[in-house]
């Protein structure tokens, strides 16, 4: 047990060779990744909450068929939740909490049948899921309220309504996570699935549109929406959701805008001569 201390750098993979039923490393200045080695240890309780460590959680984690409790609340962690973690079956506390973890929560997490109430915290991320038993699992060990109310997930019922010139307003539906500032990002590219290019962001997470300019005329685009939560007192980290279901806008055509203004403004003389 080193916890608490002001230990820096990143953490040796050489402590995976040693006999340890704890290793408890938390609430330290520790950078870098975890080192996938540790899969391979023999411990019973993996304690790295509170470091500065970032990148993905190895998948290797799984294979650590010991394991009781893992705790790697408050960190930098990025990317998806490996679906290798269902394989702890002796599991009885997870703690992936206020970290920038993003998608789908993997649904063989329900096979963590050992898991103890109060003993699993997913909060301030940007995770989801949509698997009923997996959430059934969740939700009966979550400890510190709903999880799924403190996601920064992206945006539903992405719409595109063109508008005249070089024009589109983008809308949708706002997540239920709002507070602590941040706001939606919305993205477009001229080819399906990307590279996008970012427009701009709304000013908060209440906002439900954007108008988008600057467009060319007659082109397609695909447009994506996500959303952002800034820092704040309960995660220290900027977290972005992935993308929203890509939706399809045709810009109006230049000369079909400028018919209609000279319509529009030719109609008043017509009438008057009549």
């Amino acid at each position: 047990g080193l916890s608490g201390n002001q230990l820096s750098g990143s953490i040796p993979p050489q402590l995976a060779k040693r006999a340890l039923a704890l290793l408890d490393l938390s609430r330290n200045q520790l950078s870098g990744s975890i080192p996938r080695e540790l899969g391979n240890a023999m411990i019973m309780r993996l304690d790295l909450s509170s470091n500065r460590l970032s990148g993905p959680i190895p998948p290797e984690l799984g294979w650590a068929g010991k394991l009781l409790a893992l705790d790697l609340r408050n960190n930098e962690l990025s990317g998806a939740i490996p679906p290798a973690l269902g394989k702890l079956e002796k599991l009885a506390g997870l703690a992936l909490s206020h970290n920038k973890l993003s998608g789908r929560i993997p649904p063989e997490l329900a096979n963590l049948k050992k898991l103890q109430k109060g003993n699993s915290d997913f909060r301030y991320n940007a995770l989801w899921t949509d698997d009923s038993p997996l959430r059934d699992v969740l939700n009966a060990t979550q400890a510190g309220g709903d999880w799924e109310a403190t996601q920064t997930v992206a945006p539903t019922d992405v719409s595109v309504n063109p508008l005249a010139g070089d024009a589109i307003k983008v809308s949708w539906t706002p997540i239920r996570f709002q507070e602590f500032g941040g706001g939606y990002r919305v993205s477009f590219s001229t080819a399906i699935g990307g590279p996008y290019t970012l427009f701009g962001t709304t000013v908060d997470k209440k906002a439900s549109a954007l108008t988008v300019t600057g467009l060319a005329p007659g082109k397609t685009y695909y447009v994506v929406v996500q959303t952002m939560t800034h820092p704040h007192d309960f995660n220290r980290n900027t977290v972005i959701s992935g993308y929203s279901k890509e939706v399809l806008a045709t810009e109006k055509r230049q000369d079909y805008a400028d018919w209609a203004a000279r319509i529009a403004f030719v109609l008043p003389f017509v009438f008057r001569l009549f």
